[in-house]
């Protein structure tokens, strides 16, 4: 990796929880309902209540607070198609996928890997999707063209995101969504400076 790509990863991940710091709160419990309203709901909801968390990172990175209110929690479902369809057909084809390579020998590992790359190209979907009122497929494959021109360094940005969000539920004992909103802050530094000029 370049000195240029290595300062986007450390740029990004700094950005990205100066804003998860700065609002932990607010996000914290932002992130509960939205965990779980999706449970209640069987998932059927988690398409536009992770627009919602998406909306509001995205908002972070231009201003320094937000107020938590009913109308932040539901914006998400302004997109509520596109959204739904996304969380939908990514999460069934890569289920799906994974369940028949799984008794494959390795297929364990395979599985990973398949997981871990299809999530690493699409990471931009959501955000597109909010910010640019992109189609779910458009934004999809939008995504996807950005990403694997550079795949190496968005793959290590995606899993030091995951990574970093995973150690801090590990260390608190306590549920995602405590770190689910620092993954997406990190997530939206970084798609502000990969999609400005859009």
């Amino acid at each position: 990796m370049t000195d240029k790509e290595i300062k986007f990863i450390g740029e990004s991940v700094t950005q990205g929880f100066e804003i998860y710091k700065n609002n932990f709160f607010p996000l914290i419990i932002f992130s509960g309902i939205a965990w779980l309203l999706s449970l209640i709901t069987m998932m059927a909801l988690s398409g536009p209540l992770l627009g919602s968390l998406v909306i509001v990172t995205l908002f972070l990175t231009d201003n320094e607070k937000f107020d938590l209110s009913t109308e932040t929690i539901f914006k998400g479902f302004r997109y509520f198609v596109d959204l739904f369809l996304f969380v939908l057909i990514w999460g069934v084809g890569v289920g799906f996928v994974v369940f028949l390579v799984r008794p494959l020998p390795l297929g364990w590992l395979i599985s990973l890997i398949i997981s871990y790359s299809v999530n690493v190209l699409i990471m931009f979907g959501p955000f597109l999707i909010v910010d640019k009122n992109m189609k779910f497929w458009e934004a999809s494959l939008l995504s996807i063209e950005k990403v694997k021109n550079k795949f190496q360094l968005f793959f290590m940005l995606y899993i030091f995101a995951f990574v970093l969000g995973l150690s801090g539920a590990i260390l608190v004992l306590i549920g995602v969504f405590i770190t689910t909103p620092l993954y997406f802050c990190i997530l939206s530094v970084a798609y502000k400076r990969v999609f400005k000029k859009l």
